[in-house]
């Protein structure tokens, strides 16, 4: 098990408590602290596990990959620092890998709560629980959160690209894909969440760490499949969203467009009313919007993005 960690101090000691009663003594745990300035390191030492100190910071994926150039185990264990997993969660994996040696690589999701109660929170493990829940098992990404991949594979694959400070399990999961391995998505083993969001560390994540990075993904690794966030109706949604703002003056307009962005999210919105109620899913029926409204931002700007680094490669070649 390898757990990367950076100034994780508030999470770290409730992550190790459950992971080592999940190992059940049998699988190794390694931190590996990614140049942590808090007492990270402090709360690491105080429990049974391996902890390798970086002195300065290199981002999750350099520290994953020195994580595992220290591990002896064949089924490689990624678990976030700020992620509690159930007693059987080590254990219902590994069977399942046994009991099927075609998959490569399998990865969990997110419990209905998040341990943080504020809305932001609540709001973003929600949606990531629902997005898990309704995508389909056989999957072409992977999650370094709660993953599980075969020593072999990762090492084929050429581990997690060091110089992506985002999306790099998402990343693997494609080049794994690419090369003909199986990833499963396991939606009965399930991990709870203890990130805490602020509306604009929300809001930063979604544009910045994901619609951004991921359209250059897709593009770069030519994958384009209606599952997991880019499902028909996430995509659906996001012109519908624009067309929603822009229609504010013509009430009629306006209801009709709202009606059915309330129908694409249909789902979602159900789930949060029956785990928080009313009032929760009305302001995640808005917050929602917003964010389609970034992922719109983000998907021009990762074109944009994706357009230049091909132009430059071009010019690279031609010179």
């Amino acid at each position: 098990m390898v757990i990367p960690v950076l100034n994780g101090e508030l999470h770290l000691a409730d992550c190790l408590r459950h992971a080592l009663i999940a190992a059940e003594g049998l699988a190794e745990i390694i931190v590996v602290d990614d140049g942590s300035t808090d007492n990270t390191p402090v709360i690491a030492r105080q429990f049974p596990v391996k902890v390798i100190g970086l002195p300065t910071r290199g981002g999750p994926s350099r520290a994953r990959n020195i994580g595992v150039d220290a591990s002896t185990a064949e089924i490689l264990f990624f678990l976030d620092a700020d992620v509690n997993i159930p007693q059987d969660f080590i254990r219902k994996a590994v069977q399942y890998l046994d009991e099927n040696p075609g998959w490569s690589a399998l990865f969990a999701s997110y419990q209905r709560d998040s341990l943080p109660t504020n809305f932001c929170s609540r709001y973003k493990n929600l949606v990531h629980h629902h997005t898990h829940q309704q995508a389909m098992p056989d999957a072409v990404t992977f999650c370094g959160g709660y993953g599980f991949v075969r020593r072999p594979v990762f090492l084929g694959c050429g581990g997690f690209d060091e110089s992506m400070l985002a999306l790099e399990d998402i990343d693997l999961g494609y080049r794994m894909h690419k090369a003909g391995h199986r990833i499963r998505l396991c939606k009965d083993l399930m991990a709870s969440h203890a990130k805490y969001y602020t509306l604009r560390g929300l809001l930063i994540s979604d544009l910045h760490y994901r619609a951004i990075p991921w359209t250059e993904l897709m593009i770069r690794h030519r994958i384009f499949r209606a599952d997991l966030n880019t499902g028909y109706k996430n995509v659906l949604s996001v012109p519908v969203s624009y067309l929603l703002a822009a229609s504010i003056l013509n009430p009629v307009l306006f209801a009709a467009l709202a009606a059915v962005f309330l129908l694409l999210n249909a789902d979602l919105l159900r789930l949060a009313a029956n785990t928080h109620g009313l009032w929760f899913a009305i302001r995640t029926a808005v917050m929602h919007w917003l964010i389609y409204c970034l992922s719109g931002i983000g998907l021009l700007l990762g074109l944009s993005r994706a357009a230049s680094q091909e132009l430059r490669s071009n010019v690279v070649r031609a010179a």
